[in-house]
């Protein structure tokens, strides 16, 4: 019985580490986005970033919001049109300026991802085969 506790607490733990995580804001095609402008239903725009200028908002009709993220083709960017079409819908616009990040932050942000994929699926496997080895042994009980 204790092993089985044992079980459920691990596997729960294992199971909400890898699986929660925050609302992913949705991808949207510049293409897109710029519909979405003319429609009058982005709220808000940050503009900026790194490693290419990268647009970040919300966008939605009413109570409804919902984020996003929008990668600007080369081409756009640096578009001045785009200030002024984001000034015409009367979107709210953020303008950041981010310094490109050292090859240490670059790391730290792949370990970490990389750490949050490995752990729990290094931890499941312990798990996996505690529990082969738990029921081998009680079939030996048994048998004897």
């Amino acid at each position: 019985m204790r092993h089985r506790l044992l079980f459920a607490v691990l596997t729960v733990f294992a199971l909400s580490v890898s699986g929660v995580q925050a609302a992913e804001p949705e991808f949207l095609k510049y293409e897109d986005f710029l519909q979405k402008v003319q429609d009058g239903k982005v709220k808000s725009v940050t503009v900026g970033g790194w490693p290419f200028s990268q647009l970040q908002g919300i966008y939605g009709e009413g109570d409804s919001e919902t984020p996003f993220f929008s990668p600007r083709p080369l081409e756009a960017a640096n578009d001045p049109l785009l200030l002024e079409l984001l000034e015409k819908y009367q979107v709210s616009v953020v303008k950041r300026e981010q310094p490109r990040p050292g090859v240490m932050e670059l790391l730290a942000m792949n370990i970490q991802g990389l750490l949050l994929l490995v752990v729990p699926s290094i931890l499941l496997v312990f798990v996996i085969i505690y529990v082969i080895k738990i029921n081998k042994k009680i079939d030996q009980v048994i048998i004897h």
